[in-house]
């Protein structure tokens, strides 16, 4: 029933456009070169010797992140665990900017295991499609001058520390940044700030300040050039002459608005160290140790020691507000600064990019930037490697600032708190709280969140029509509390008018609930069975991609130069555009988001051709109907279902031309024309062939596309080949005004319901029969099933939480739509259904009216069931 599915092949083509550009388009003159570095140099770091030193970013930052997750996994099997931190990152080395390569360094105090680790990837060939990238090893990396736990030991500490004093019975914090001290030598520690579990409240901080594996009798201090290596550089390239220049020396500026900054452009600029931020309170209390903590990731069965966190539990009452701070900045505005108070209660974007950070600390607030490339660090003693985050801040860290938060310094978001660094320079290794909610529901059983204030009491409203009698009771009083109550009366206005729809609407799909729980089709039901097959049958598409030595004719068939030129002129754009709305603006799309959109323009203008009727090959003249013939051998050979014949209409003539619907891309590519089931094959197999993570998508309404995924956007793009459009999902409804019914995406993860994404209003919804509700998610986790059962732990694991993040993002779709139906309600606009009754089905908005009228012959072929439903759809 279903293709073999070979188990590398999902991580052997997660590769960037790039690197898959590159393996092809290179000579062996330039076999050693990155090109156009000024698109991956970032901040300016360090000198080591004659070498200069940058931050990674764009292709080669986007390339990192590929490749990343399958070092991590190949490391994790091959290298035992050993008693000192092992970290490893890209970087950009090179005496000048423009001969400078991207460079996997990889770290550690030991030198015979650091460079085990790195002849273990070497020899792996996992960076054989990488041409370019170099590998290097040091004994730490280039933006840390010693990594060392803050936790315990000897090290700085400030005496103006607000403190926490703790025992195992009570510990009261009124605020983040909270120090506590533990055991009976008092080894120090931050209180981070306070999680939610059902009903309990934890106190959060590092993990390792509990465990007896703190030693900094020997910490990574001083200079061991004589145990660096790096590619394509001799000894004489490394020595240094004591001038090596540290980041927290250089101020650790965010990037300017040049692409890339030389090491003089740095010595230039005006050192900056703004200061840490909000008196110390001291506490008149005596110290007391805390020793016993409820949870740890240390503890257990399958301990996460990279995760590195404890909980502490709450016991007494906690005066709200909770996880805010108040901290003092200075502003353009004022004179003496001002004061301002961020509410810590959403975690930040896993993926990280360049921003503007916040720590929380005991002594107060320290400014930092965030960089945009991850650092994987091991832990001593520890077998895994956890993606963290490297942050750079402004003033310097002490011994004790293990467990301090990390939050965006504008919307205070938490990215996850310090475990080591180096305290002189200000560089952190920051663990993402996002993997630590995650092993904290997995261990307890509930998802973790980040309470601010205690939830209002609950207000009783009518579960209908929010009347008279609810509207008085919800008024606001005059207090400073009334954003609260205003909050509450949405909430039981959107409830109500939600029980109201959710009723009428179940079955477009639209509006289904949004926890759907999946069941099996019931005995008997032979449409459940039928559909059930017919799925089965469509995800067997996007697997006929991955046919040895298909992906590798797909990519000779681009003109890789000429795609590469397109992207690379758009991606500059782009960042120019990104650098004009400020220095903290992102572009709009990645690197290889903007490759996916050259192949695309390429493959509608110049590569592929839509058929209604092939012209006459023996008088060119035009052809008409004939009807269907049975295809010959040859011709199954490829796919081919059928053959429609299509007659020459020119008097005398009368020719039969023959067109077979191939439902080979081996084919495709050769014959270069077809409708919208050969476009979308076709072009899905390009997107595999450079590397992009691509879904199939069927449409019950006789139509298909594509989605990419965008590792710069965190989710799935809609892409129609047929129309050149990206990024554009509501055009078959709201442009074409077509009712849809499924939506079901394809790729080699699994099968998922697409609907959301393509439907946001009920009047374009179809009803949907095929099965009951429930049976269809069902169907699609059979499938997702089949998919990821040779895959290893690690990537099932990253699956589901792309899975949830996507599940996510389709539920946002509903109450967006919801919310908007709320507003236009309020403001006397006409709901959709109103107006789908007025407009008649007859008269559309201008926009929509142009749209449909500018629209090619072929859409009107497509739309009419002559476009793909006749080749995939027939099981």
């Amino acid at each position: 029933m279903a293709a073999t599915f070979r188990p590398s092949s999902l991580l052997s083509r997660t590769t960037t456009g790039i690197s898959e550009l590159l393996t092809k388009h290179r000579s062996e003159k330039e076999s050693s070169t990155w090109p156009n570095t000024e698109l991956s140099i970032g901040r300016f770091i360090k000198k080591i010797g004659k070498i200069n030193c940058w931050e990674a970013t764009g292709p080669a930052r986007e390339a990192f992140n590929n490749i990343a997750p399958r070092i991590r996994h190949h490391l994790e099997r091959e290298v035992e665990p050993i008693s000192s931190w092992v970290t490893w990152s890209i970087y950009m080395f090179g005496k000048v900017p423009k001969h400078a390569n991207p460079t996997i360094v990889f770290c550690c105090e030991v030198s015979a295991h650091r460079k085990e680790v790195k002849d273990i990837v070497m020899e792996s060939g996992l960076l054989d499609g990488y041409p370019g990238i170099k590998t290097a090893h040091m004994p730490r990396a280039p933006d840390f001058d010693q990594l060392i736990p803050l936790a315990g030991g000897p090290g700085p500490q400030s005496s103006s520390a607000k403190t926490a004093f703790t025992s195992t019975t009570s510990l009261v914090v009124d605020e983040p940044g909270m120090r506590i001290f533990v055991g009976d030598s008092g080894s120090p520690a931050t209180i981070g700030g306070i999680i939610q579990v059902a009903d309990s409240l934890f106190y959060a901080t590092a993990g390792h300040v509990f465990q007896n594996i703190v030693d900094n009798d020997n910490p990574q201090t001083g200079d061991d050039d004589d145990g660096i290596e790096i590619d394509g550089f001799d000894a004489s390239d490394i020595e240094t002459d004591g001038e090596t220049e540290s980041i927290f020396e250089m101020g650790l500026k965010p990037r300017t608005k040049s692409i890339f900054r030389t090491q003089k452009t740095v010595q230039q600029q005006k050192v900056i160290r703004p200061q840490i931020t909000g008196p110390p309170k001291p506490s008149p209390l005596d110290r007391v140790a805390l020793n016993h903590p409820y949870l740890t990731s240390y503890d257990g069965p399958d301990p996460q020691r990279n995760l590195d966190y404890a909980l502490i539990k709450i016991t007494h009452p906690i005066p709200a507000p909770m996880n805010e701070v108040e901290y003092f900045h200075h502003s353009t505005a004022s004179e003496h600064g001002q004061s301002e108070t961020l509410q810590i209660k959403t975690l930040a974007d896993l993926q990280p990019s360049e921003q503007k950070v916040l720590a929380i600390t005991s002594r107060g607030i320290i400014a930092g930037v965030l960089s945009g490339t991850p650092v994987y660090a091991r832990q001593p003693h520890s077998s895994g490697f956890q993606m963290t985050y490297s942050v750079g801040f402004q003033s310097p860290l002490e011994v004790g600032d293990c467990g301090s938060w990390v939050v965006n310094s504008k919307t205070g978001a938490l990215y996850g708190h310090i475990v080591a660094g180096s305290p002189q320079s200000g560089a952190a290794i920051v663990v993402p709280f996002h993997s630590i909610f995650e092993d904290i529901e997995r261990r307890l059983g509930s998802p973790p969140t980040l309470p601010n204030t205690a939830p209002p009491p609950p207000t009783k409203v009518e579960t209908s029509v929010i009347g008279p009698a609810a509207e008085a009771a919800l008024a606001p009083p005059l207090s400073d509390s009334w954003p609260r109550y205003m909050a509450g009366r949405f909430q039981a206005v959107f409830k109500a008018h939600l029980a109201q729809s959710l009723s009428k609407q179940a079955r477009s799909g639209v509006r289904k609930p949004l926890h759907l729980l999946p069941r099996p089709p019931a005995p008997g039901d032979n449409a459940s069975q039928r559909f059930r097959n017919m799925l089965f049958a469509l995800s067997e598409v996007p697997m006929r991609w991955e046919e040895p030595g298909l992906l590798d004719e797909a990519l000779s068939a681009m003109p890789l130069d000429r795609i590469y030129a397109r992207a690379e002129e758009e991606y500059q754009l782009l960042i120019s555009q990104a650098r004009e709305r400020g220095d903290d603006a992102l572009p709009e799309w990645g690197y290889q988001d903007c490759v996916m959109r050259a192949i695309l323009g390429w493959f509608k203008r110049e590569f592929f051709v839509w058929v209604n009727f092939l012209p006459c090959s023996r008088c060119q003249g035009a052809t008409t109907d004939e009807g269907i013939a049975a295809p010959t051998p040859e011709e199954r050979v490829g796919g081919a279902l059928k053959v429609e014949l299509h007659k020459c209409a020119t008097p005398g003539c009368g020719k039969i031309e023959r067109f077979p619907r191939y439902n080979s891309v081996w084919y495709l590519l050769q014959t270069r024309r077809g409708r919208v089931g050969e476009w979308a094959q076709c072009f899905g197999a390009l997107c595999r062939a450079v590397g992009a993570r691509t879904r199939w998508v069927w449409n019950a309404e006789d139509h298909a596309w594509l989605e990419v995924y965008s590792e710069h956007k965190g989710r799935w793009v809609h892409v129609d080949p047929c129309e050149e459009v990206w990024d554009n999902p509501t055009m078959y409804t709201e442009g074409w005004r077509k009712e849809l019914s499924y939506c079901v995406a394809f790729g080699l993860e699994g099968a998922v319901d697409v609907t959301r994404r393509y439907l946001r209003k009920d009047e374009f919804a179809k009803d949907r029969g095929r099965c009951p509700e429930p049976v269809l998610p069902y169907i699609l986790q059979e499938i997702s099933t089949l998919r990821r059962e040779n895959l290893t732990d690690e990537a099932r694991a990253r699956l589901k939480s792309d899975d949830e993040r996507e599940e996510e993002e389709l539920r946002k779709y509903i109450v967006d739509s919801i919310v908007k139906e709320l507003s236009d309600a309020a403001k006397g606009k006409p709901s959709a259904q109103k107006r789908a009754k007025h407009v008649g089905g007859t008269k559309l908005d201008t926009a929509a009216g142009a749209a449909e009228t500018e629209r090619p012959k072929q859409r009107e072929a497509a739309r009419s069931g002559s476009g793909s439903g006749d080749v995939f759809y027939e099981v």
